[in-house]
């Protein structure tokens, strides 16, 4: 199964959840999403919720890797919650961990 995202908007905040395996195949998609939301803006947190992501490639990565930098040039947090244990080991083998807020 592909990654599967749905946005939803608090005050402030745009959050993406996210589902599934993004990896080379939905990265793209992933990326186009991050894009139009920026575009969209009307936010000051963008908030990636994992809660149901299974995998994270490489390819993912660098789509987080650019909506962290996007948003550091338009004065924006990015935060990522609800990670599996087995995607916040990726997050700290590769270091984004001290990239990111990860919320508990």
């Amino acid at each position: 199964m592909q990654v599967k995202m749905d946005s939803k908007s608090i005050p402030g905040t745009t959050i993406i959840g996210l589902s599934g395996k993004l990896d080379t195949l939905s990265a793209d998609d992933f990326s186009e999403t991050v894009y139009e939301i920026f575009e969209n803006g009307g936010f000051n947190t963008l908030r990636f919720d994992c809660k149901d992501l299974d995998y994270v490639s490489s390819a993912g990565l660098r789509v987080f890797l650019s909506a962290k930098k996007t948003a550091d040039g338009r004065n924006l947090s990015v935060e990522l919650c609800n990670l599996s244990q087995s995607i916040l080991e990726i997050f700290e083998v590769t270091g984004f961990n001290s990239i990111f807020t990860i919320l508990k």
